[in-house]
């Protein structure tokens, strides 16, 4: 398959599928105005917001749409951004592209060399919109910018963290780091053998002994997991405001949050709000997405529908390829209409 996972990921969402007698394979929901599109051929380009395709179908791979660029590779293998009338802005000559833009910085790798057996040997760094390589592809792995910090990998292994001059902010001595969120960042400190939280100075604010895994912050609570693997949340001073009681959670979006009361086939899920109260009572066998715009896509039989904060449904679970809503539009195929884009009405706004 031509699409790369790298590449499914940076699109941030996941794309309706379709059968071949659509002129389209694969529709992405709509990020930044535009969407991905990929046609029977796996071919990639985009579409705007009145279902015309802007950008031809001729790309082998592609991300979404981010800060008004968008990361293309041709059929020669070359990589670069494209602005949204299809212009190449970017030329990427000695690199791959790694993720889109962020914080106006786009992380990118190089080819240091080849080990025995072919083994090609990258390194990373950063561009800007002009295609400068304002830091150096000296690192053996890096993250995004998020909250104006980068979390890189040093030639020892060790993790810490850049500003957007490149400097060095947070020393790299950590050996697993998880990217900044609402000003905190998670460390693991190996001697204590115990994940911790730092601020942007590189400060610890607290460190936490028993938790097996932890997540970054959303909605100002972070979920983390305990030693008998069962999932619970933490406010930024790292009390549990929510015990961990729960099989499975998810992390908080737009103030609510799925938990389930059992593992295995007979598990079913449930909202709770940030004072751990349960919104929408555990009646889901299938985990629905998390929420969007108001809204949370659910399946029931095989298909999807979405419901709203109190669980009311919508959209009746009638399609059976869909996505989340993004910039006031859901991407569903229809049995009558094919592709199509409808709003939170349950309205088909645009057909393709």
């Amino acid at each position: 398959m031509k699409i790369s996972a790298f590449i499914i990921l940076m699109a941030t969402v996941f794309p309706c599928e379709a059968n071949q007698s659509s002129k389209y394979k694969r529709v992405f929901s709509f990020v930044d105005g535009m969407a991905m599109v990929v046609d029977q051929k796996e071919n990639i380009g985009f579409i705007d917001k009145t279902g015309r395709e802007e950008i031809p179908c001729k790309y082998k791979d592609a991300g979404a749409f981010s800060e008004g660029l968008a990361c293309v590779q041709n059929y020669n293998g070359k990589w670069g951004f494209i602005d949204k009338a299809g212009r190449l802005v970017i030329s990427l000559e000695s690199y791959s592209c790694k993720s889109h833009f962020h914080d106006g910085l786009a992380l990118v790798r190089e080819i240091k060399s080849v080990a025995m057996g072919g083994r090609r040997i990258f390194r990373y760094g950063f561009i800007d919109k002009t295609g400068r390589e304002v830091i150096p592809c000296k690192y053996k792995d890096a993250g995004y910018f998020s909250d104006g910090l980068a979390c890189v990998q040093n030639e020892n292994g060790k993790w810490g963290f850049v500003d957007k001059t490149g400097r060095e902010v947070i020393p790299c001595k950590y050996k697993d780091v998880k990217s900044f969120s609402e000003g905190l960042a998670w460390v693991w400190d190996p001697d204590k053998w115990r994940w911790g939280l730092i601020d942007k100075t590189g400060q610890k604010v607290v460190s936490l002994k028993k938790y097996e895994s932890v997540n970054s912050f959303s909605d100002g609570l972070a979920r983390v997991q305990d030693e008998n693997n069962n999932w619970g949340f933490i406010d930024k001073t790292g009390r549990e405001v929510i015990p961990c009681k729960y099989e499975g959670a998810c992390s908080f979006t737009e103030g609510l949050a799925w938990v389930t009361d059992g593992r295995g086939y007979y598990k079913t899920w449930g909202a709770i709000d940030k004072t751990g109260s349960m919104v929408i009572p555990f009646s889901y066998q299938s985990r629905p997405n998390s929420f969007s715009e108001g809204l949370a896509l659910f399946y029931k039989n095989g298909r999807g529908g979405f419901i709203d904060k109190t669980g009311d449904i919508v959209i009746p679970a009638i399609y059976y390829s869909i996505n989340d809503f993004s910039e006031g539009l859901a991407c569903v195929f229809d049995e009558n209409n094919g592709w199509c884009f409808f709003d939170k009405r349950g309205r088909i706004v645009i057909t393709l």
